[in-house]
């Protein structure tokens, strides 16, 4: 077991007890559960307006398709936005997580939380690339 005495949230805090830190760890832990869920539905939005934009803008006869396909790039970008967001709430979290965790006798969380090595990173970056595809296309057509 590790030293209670050593982990503080913040330096001009007292020590953190084990009480405390199991309560922080279950709440920490049931955010974690909720971002993912959350980045999990954004990325199915984004799939579902990225596929409609494509077959409204590729099927329409009459109705302007380049318009289309640029509110469908908007949107792909916006999700990216809260895709990132909500990426960087876990990383925030994850810090506590791990520094909890170690007071409660979880020792598996990795220390850190490296952002270019995730594929929710290069997700959000394929979905701007897509996003700015879908306007540049809408532009020209």
């Amino acid at each position: 077991m590790y030293n209670i005495s050593v982990y503080r949230l913040y330096p001009e805090e007292r020590p953190m007890k084990f009480e405390n830190a199991a309560e922080i760890y279950r709440q920490r832990f049931e955010t974690f559960r909720h971002l993912n869920q959350l980045r999990g539905q954004m990325l199915r939005i984004a799939v579902g307006v990225g596929s409609l934009a494509l077959a409204l803008g590729s099927s329409a006869k009459a109705a302007p398709a380049g318009w289309v396909i640029q509110i469908g790039g908007i949107v792909l970008i916006v999700l990216a936005a809260i895709i990132e967001q909500i990426n960087e709430s876990m990383r925030a979290n994850h810090k506590v997580l791990n520094l909890v965790g170690k007071v409660v006798g979880d020792t598996t969380i990795p220390a850190t939380f490296r952002r270019s090595t995730s594929v929710a990173f290069w997700v959000v970056v394929l979905l701007g690339l897509l996003g700015f595809g879908c306007l540049i296309w809408g532009a020209r057509v």
